[in-house]
């Protein structure tokens, strides 16, 4: 894909290698970690097990890693399903024998696969969905203490709905909200009221490219991208994480996992093929008569494509390739229901004229397409004495509208420059657990990650253009040691190191007096870490951690001199910190392995990304310069209930109830070029999740309530739960959730659950925190106040399975038609959602 813009310039060299130290302390780690497990010389028949009673597809998951295996369990088999006890020294027949007891479920291996299925004919039936949802593990990672406060999407959810952006898919999951999701193709989630600069870590197949970039009135935005037609599901754990994937995530780690050869590959095949298309309505050229003014075309139409195959070449070897393509032009928002526009009072406030949601209803939105390609390339290599190899590729281009604040006149929106992202992935895991040693569970990642985005100008021509490279890599490395005692039945330990490197380049392109708002720097975080969790009896589940995490960021930047005839002046910023950060927790389980109690508390620390140091306001001022690490703190206590048979002998129900609490001290606000540290933030809140499924008719429901959001600035009014009158917290990076959203799901399966049809309804309230006076009363009028308010949204989705190859999906989303602003839409940036959208996809899968 080209994009025409005359002054791009050339890609850079790839970034340095790791550093020496870096080396040294991972290899430290390790080598610790094998002469521990050199102790251990049990190597009789079969495999040491200490699996505490949970959820049926973890202990499959668990079981089938212990020996090398790949598991094939479809979800509307095992959801829901409790596993006993899985203890002592066991065969594989053994070990499953237990774990299925009383399930009515079956499994069978065939090569390196552990197949799931039921007794009778009942699975040999059409699934409902597409692509059939599937729990896999290849190696994969168990959680580990933190399984509480973990949400998951799987098949049915990925293909309910073929989605316009990234953050559509997480629509209706407690506690996360897609933040800043109509401006350009980016993901950026908020996890429980916190977003941006890598509070949230998102992770594509365990790589980190998150980058971001200066909207002026707009504050900083945080991007991460990723194609969603090419995932096979995601996990988010809230709240800061002990193990290998955690070090500067104070809000939350999400996981993204792409395809893998059992999302494609069929039960007794040794190869897959899934062909799809969509097609889609709500689509326009745009107000430039197709073009974006550069000679870019925007697309008309609304389209995806995709072709994604696997083949097992034997039983040592696998393969995946996929390819994707994805266009849809600028949408039309909605024709009914909100206000006329987003502003108290109904007109735009004297002097506020940065906005672009003065967009009237049932118009289109200029700078809202995309046109992407991706592709994704992956092995896995079977190795002798249980050890797996998985290597990956994935690469993302696309030219998309991505509106800034200087794109509008007078609140006048208008089609400007696509902006454009190019980005690769690279990836190695290797895995070894080998058979009856319970000390060994080795796993070592090696990545990199290359983003390049051109970022276009608006309004005052080509004022505003750049290109940031991101370029990242990293390492982790852990070992997870199993031990049984006769007091102390099981007791796992994991262990290990890790290392990241962020690099950012910024090229200014225009002749605006911005240079000093998108710095260059470099950025190492180093990160030692021990886990523990222990079952010293059936009803009590302990689990604790220490991190000790440590940065070094450097950076430099020439800026003016104000003495006429001085030569610009280099400043250099070398700084560095460390800390050790806790998290301890229990569960109770009182009356059997399906209820849950629980306690959690856990600590994160995020040292100051390279923006927030290096940043300035101009060529002419001093960057920055350090702020204080954050420091957040958080408590959870809550409550789970798996349940079987409740009204029939065949249905399933699940509930969970949340309550968390986080502080975040020293926490770092900045806009308009500066960034400094405020005493902190907190969001206290609960989560409430309910799901029933009884074949023929399943429902899912989500609420997530926030009871209190504070704000401690330091200024006139101190702490308080509102906003602060001589300022706008959007600008400034702190975020306003809503103070409720309910997510309400609804569905049948008939014609022996070849046709599916449901409804999905989602209900959010207004965002939580309103704009105060400087006496603290209530300011309903304020020029910065605009923001969303309360909305209602329907989505109406089916699907039917001709046979087992050729199955149709179909989807309406904004049924009503409805004008309104998504929850987390910033307030210099509010673009209103699409209005009514129908999608039809075809898949064609052998």
């Amino acid at each position: 894909m080209h994009i025409s813009h005359a002054k791009r310039g050339p890609r850079r060299k790839a970034g340095q290698a790791p550093g020496r130290p870096a080396r040294y302390t991972i290899a430290q780690a390790l080598l610790v970690g094998l002469l521990a497990t050199s102790l251990h010389s049990a190597h009789a028949q079969g495999s040491e097990y200490h699996i505490a009673a949970q959820p049926l597809d973890n202990t499959l998951s668990q079981i089938a890693e212990r020996h090398g295996l790949q598991l094939l369990a479809p979800a509307n088999l095992t959801q829901g399903l409790q596993a006993a006890p899985v203890q002592g020294r066991l065969t594989l027949e053994q070990a499953i024998a237990r774990a299925l007891a009383g399930s009515g479920l079956t499994a069978t291996r065939s090569g390196n696969t552990l197949v799931v299925q039921r007794h009778n004919t009942e699975a040999n039936r059409p699934v409902n969905h597409a692509l059939p949802e599937v729990a896999v593990t290849a190696a994969a990672e168990v959680p580990f203490g933190n399984t509480a406060s973990t949400s998951t999407l799987g098949g049915e959810q990925l293909n309910r709905f073929s989605v316009t952006n990234a953050g559509d898919l997480f629509k209706g999951m407690t506690g996360v909200t897609a933040a800043n999701n109509r401006t350009g193709a980016s993901l950026d989630l908020n996890v429980r009221g916190i977003q941006g600069m890598g509070r949230v870590k998102i992770l594509v197949d365990g790589t980190q490219s998150a980058s971001s970039d200066y909207r002026g009135y707009g504050g900083t935005a945080s991007h991460t991208f990723v194609d969603p037609e090419l995932l096979g599901g995601a996990t988010v754990s809230k709240g800061p994480d002990a193990g290998p994937y955690g070090a500067g995530a104070t809000g939350g780690v999400v996981s993204l996992r792409t395809l893998e050869a059992n999302d494609l590959i069929q039960p007794g095949n040794s190869y897959g093929l899934r062909l799809r298309g969509t097609r889609g309505n709500n689509s326009s050229s745009g107000s430039l008569g197709g073009t974006d003014g550069a000679g870019n075309a925007i697309p008309s139409n609304n389209h995806i494509a995709s072709a994604a195959g696997a083949w097992k070449v034997n039983e040592r070897l696998e393969l995946v390739a996929a390819v994707a393509q994805r266009k849809s032009g600028n949408y039309s928002v909605g024709g009914h229901g909100g206000k006329d526009n987003i502003f108290p009072g109904g007109s735009r406030p004297v002097g506020q004229w940065f906005t672009i949601a003065d967009t009237p209803k049932g118009t289109v939105v200029d700078n809202t397409s995309q046109d992407a390609r991706s592709a994704l390339l992956k092995s896995t290599l079977y190795l002798p004495h249980e050890q797996t190899l998985d290597l990956g590729f994935t690469s993302y281009d696309n030219a998309y509208g991505n509106p800034r604040l200087t794109m509008t006149t007078e609140g006048t929106p208008s089609q400007h420059r696509l902006s454009e992202t190019d980005k690769q992935t690279y990836t190695a895991k290797y895995a070894w657990m080998p058979d009856g040693n319970p000390l060994i569970d080795l796993r070592a990642n090696v990545w990199g990650a290359r983003s390049e985005e051109y970022r276009a100008g608006g309004t005052w021509g080509s004022a505003h253009e750049q290109i940031s490279v991101t370029r990242s890599s990293g390492l982790e490395l852990w070992n997870t040691s199993r031990f049984a005692w006769g007091w102390l039945p099981r007791l796992d330990v994991r262990y290990g190191a890790t290392w990241l490197n962020e690099k950012l380049d910024i090229t200014e392109l225009g002749t605006a007096n911005v240079a000093g708002v998108n710095p260059d720097g470099q950025r190492d975080t180093y990160s030692l870490f021990a886990q523990f969790e222990a079952q010293p009896t059936d009803w009590l589940l302990l689990h604790g951690g220490l991190r000790r995490d440590s940065y070094q960021l450097k950076g430099s930047k020439n800026f003016t001199s104000s003495i006429p005839g001085q030569a610009d002046i280099i400043t250099q910023y070398d700084d560095s910190d460390s800390r050790i950060n806790p998290s301890i927790g229990a569960a109770v389980l009182p009356w059997g392995e399906r209820e849950e109690f629980f306690v959690r508390y856990s600590e994160g620390w995020r040292p100051g990304s390279i923006r927030e140091v290096m940043n300035s306001y101009d060529p002419a001022s001093m960057p920055n310069g350090p702020v204080v690490p954050e420091l957040s703190k958080n408590l959870e206590i809550g409550t789970s209930i798996n349940a079987q048979g409740l009204l029939n002998a065949n249905d399933r129900a699940k509930a969970g109830l949340t309550f968390f609490n986080t502080k975040y001290e020293n926490y770092v606000i900045g806009g308009l070029g500066t960034f400094s540290n405020i005493p902190g933030v907190r969001y206290r809140g609960l989560e409430l999740e309910l799901d029933y499924d009884t074949g023929w008719l399943f429902a899912e429901y989500g609420l997530t309530r926030y009871l209190k959001q504070q704000v401690c600035n330091g200024g006139i009014l101190g702490c308080t739960n509102g906003e602060y009158y001589a300022s706008d917290i959007e600008l400034e990076g702190i975020n306003a959730p809503p103070r409720y959203q309910h997510s309400f799901t609804l569905g049948t399966r008939l014609l022996e659950r070849k046709l599916v049809l449901g409804l999905r309804a989602t209900v959010v309230d207004d965002r939580m925190m309103p704009k105060l006076n400087q006496d603290g009363s209530r300011n309903s009028t304020a020029a910065w106040t605009a923001g969303w308010t309360a909305y209602t949204v329907y989505d109406l989705f089916g699907s039917y399975q001709f046979n087992k190859r050729l199955a149709v999906n179909f989807g309406v989303e904004n049924l009503r038609d409805e004008y309104y602003l998504e929850a987390n839409t910033p307030t210099q940036l509010a673009i209103p959602a699409p209005g009514r959208t129908a999608k039809v996809t075809l898949t064609y899968q052998f």
